[in-house]
């Protein structure tokens, strides 16, 4: 293992420098480890050639750092550009360490990343829930993923504001695997009195509107809607009569259906701005959850 000290390293998660950085480097595979004092963190490969003895140092393929619990303005980033030999599928794996401390199943920090991929000078942008294990797969000339907490400020789906976390994305050439977790999105909070991101709906026709997941204005990639309802009478087990409806963003009605005659994802219809959940029992509210479907 030999010790290196480089000037001025640039990479996507730190910002170049003037001082001096320690990088480690792994023989054979020649991987190395650089930190700096924001607590971001970034893992690079060299290439070594034997017959000229000169070392290339690609740019980082994965960025670990620290994000706080209902601070949505710490971003952990990391930019990769592909040569050209590269420009195949590659995918992105996430890890989320939750928070220090105990930690109730309905008081967890929540996630989000948002990953633009670069195809022939165009943004194609995904946004996605984070969670360890959750990837998402593309195609582009580079990709960019950026990291932030999307925890609320209020109701029970919180830990104490400025809990401190890990969040890291690693790139790698390949397809997600059949068996791993799906990209999704999930709109937090639906109400944030209700745990588990459900939002209550009052008997006789009470609904929330929640739209398609946009970045910038730009659709992120939203192919397919989950609606789970449940009614918040004793013993909570019974399945609510929630109904579904897509819109277009002129108001028209593009899908119509019941929650319960499905227990997997619907499609989106491509005009579809926004999703209508309405409870049509008279007697009991209903808890919904509504998760969407990101391609890749």
């Amino acid at each position: 293992m030999v010790k290196l000290s480089i000037l001025c390293l640039v990479f996507a998660v730190a910002s170049c420098c003037s001082q001096s950085t320690d990088v480690t480097i792994y023989e054979p595979e020649h991987v190395i480890e650089i930190g700096n004092d924001s607590g971001v963190s970034a893992s690079a490969v060299i290439t070594h050639d034997a017959d000229t003895s000169e070392a290339t140092v690609s740019k980082p393929r994965s960025a670990s750092g620290t994000l706080y619990t209902t601070n949505p303005d710490p971003v952990v980033s990391l930019q990769v550009d592909f040569p050209s030999d590269e420009r195949c599928v590659h995918t992105i794996v996430f890890e989320v360490i939750p928070p220090d401390g105990p930690l109730d199943l309905d008081k967890t920090a929540y996630v989000t990343a948002v990953v633009d991929w670069m195809v022939g000078g165009q943004k194609i942008s995904r946004i996605v829930s984070l969670m360890n294990g959750a990837s998402i797969s593309g195609v582009g000339e580079s990709v960019k993923v950026s990291m932030k907490d999307a925890t609320p400020l209020v109701g029970a789906l919180r830990q104490t504001p400025g809990t401190k976390y890990t969040v890291t994305a690693a790139v790698a050439p390949g397809t997600r695997g059949s068996n791993s977790l799906p990209p999704t999105f999930t709109p937090v909070p639906l109400d944030p009195s209700v745990p588990f991101s459900f939002a209550t709906l009052a008997t006789s026709g009470g609904n929330l509107d929640v739209p398609v997941p946009t970045v910038n204005g730009i659709t992120a990639g939203a192919v397919s809607v989950k609606v789970t309802g449940l009614l918040l009478a004793s013993p909570f087990i019974d399945v609510a009569s929630v109904e579904v409806l897509q819109f277009a963003a002129s108001g028209n009605t593009l899908v119509a259906y019941m929650a319960d005659q499905y227990i997997d994802f619907v499609p989106l219809h491509p005009l579809c701005t926004y999703v209508r959940v309405i409870n049509t029992s008279a007697v009991d509210e209903a808890a919904v959850s509504v998760v969407f479907g990101i391609d890749g």
